[in-house]
């Protein structure tokens, strides 16, 4: 696992160049691409993780989904509590 200092893509855009170089070479595949990736924010982080994985999806991590899900399911629960009939 990484950690950077600053969440500043120019800090983790080498990282990843090299990684893609990688995971080439370990497939010995010129041509092979990541088919998916998990990252914490892709809704703001997405298009600088496409740049570098052209052809790779990228989405919101499990741990980091269901914590958006349980602050989700706590409104709703919080808004039903509330009414009143």
């Amino acid at each position: 696992m990484w950690c950077f200092r600053e969440e500043c893509f120019s800090e983790i855009e080498p990282h990843l160049i090299e990684l893609r170089a990688r995971m080439k070479k370990v497939n010995a595949d010129p041509s092979f691409e990541a088919k998916l990736a998990f990252i914490d924010n892709c809704c703001t982080k997405r298009a600088m993780w496409e740049k570098v994985f052209p052809y790779t999806k990228v989405k919101l991590d499990p741990w980091h989904w269901m914590d958006r899900m349980d602050e989700v399911r706590y409104a709703t629960s919080q808004v039903s509590s509330s009414s009143s009939f």
